[in-house]
């Protein structure tokens, strides 16, 4: 389960945790679009992008990603 806060803007984030990976996603409710961040605490390695969440496939893409993580079903 993530972590999920309310932003200034309006919209919301969520963070997840699975070993030395951490996951960060800011969604705009207005726009939808959930600005991904992926940090891998071990290796400093870094990954950026924005999903389109107005459609399924932006969705699937989200919980493909989750699923790499490890412990997360879709």
């Amino acid at each position: 389960m993530p972590w999920i806060y309310p932003t200034a803007e309006g919209g919301v984030q969520l963070e997840w945790r699975s070993g030395d990976r951490e996951i960060t996603l800011d969604i705009d409710l207005d726009r939808q679009i959930g600005e991904w961040h992926g940090l891998d605490l071990s290796t400093g390695d870094e990954s950026a992008d924005n999903l389109d969440l107005s459609n399924s496939e932006g969705w699937s893409e989200l919980g493909r990603r989750l699923c790499e993580l490890g412990g997360i079903d879709r």
